[in-house]
């Protein structure tokens, strides 16, 4: 879904593997253009924003994704290459500035929406999200609310210094960031890459133009 979404917006994706050394990591770098980080299912150790396990959650990282994304994230924000941060990237995003995440919605914000709703298609929208008028994201999407599919446990708590929030669920889990004064730096908490709407269908584009240089 994402290869498709970038395509239908004009871009080539490459696939950047795990366990690249950290010279190799900065070689495919300085290769791309934009970088997309992907949703995925293995959650970031709470060490590394501080924190120990909360009682019940069972966290499942992979040392090697964590490795290959927070170096390229990193490199992305210091050389301002385009990021676009999805689900578990808004995660990557948030922790790799400094900030924390709730390590499980329900267990941590009790009476929050159900956030991990899994559909078919992942089109289904699930709730609806208010995005901060005036903010970046607010102009790439030409909107103010819309509805988003949800699929995630964990959530950006405490967002890092740098980032300004741009979007909340109703229950006022932040479901959006932005990096000010980064020529491309968003990061969602939703799936759009499985959302047919003409706000998704903008964010890609822009996404795309960004990392052309436009």
């Amino acid at each position: 879904a994402y290869l498709r979404r970038v395509a239908d917006a004009g871009g080539a994706s490459i696939l950047v593997p795990r366990g690249l050394s950290p010279g190799d990591c900065e070689e495919v770098f300085r290769r791309l253009d934009g970088l997309l980080f992907p949703g995925g299912v293995e959650d970031i150790p709470p060490s590394f924003y501080g924190e120990e396990p909360v009682e019940g959650c069972v966290c499942t990282p992979n040392e090697a994704q964590d490795a290959l994304e927070f170096c390229l994230l990193k490199l992305a924000i210091e050389r301002g290459k385009p990021v676009l941060a999805i689900c578990r990237g808004i995660q990557v995003f948030n922790v790799a500035l400094g900030g924390t995440l709730y390590q499980d919605i329900s267990r941590q914000r009790p009476g929050s929406l159900s956030h991990h709703v899994v559909d078919i298609t992942g089109n289904e929208i699930v709730h609806r999200i208010e995005i901060v008028p005036g903010t970046f994201l607010a102009g790439v999407l030409s909107t103010e609310t819309c509805g988003v599919n949800s699929r995630h446990h964990q959530a950006v708590k405490d967002p890092a210094p740098p980032l300004h929030v741009c979007g909340y669920a109703e229950d006022g889990v932040i479901e959006a960031v932005e990096l000010p004064g980064h020529p491309f730096a968003v990061g969602v908490q939703w799936h759009p890459e499985l959302m047919n709407t003409a706000g998704t269908t903008r964010l890609f584009e822009a996404f795309v133009r960004a990392s052309a240089g436009e």
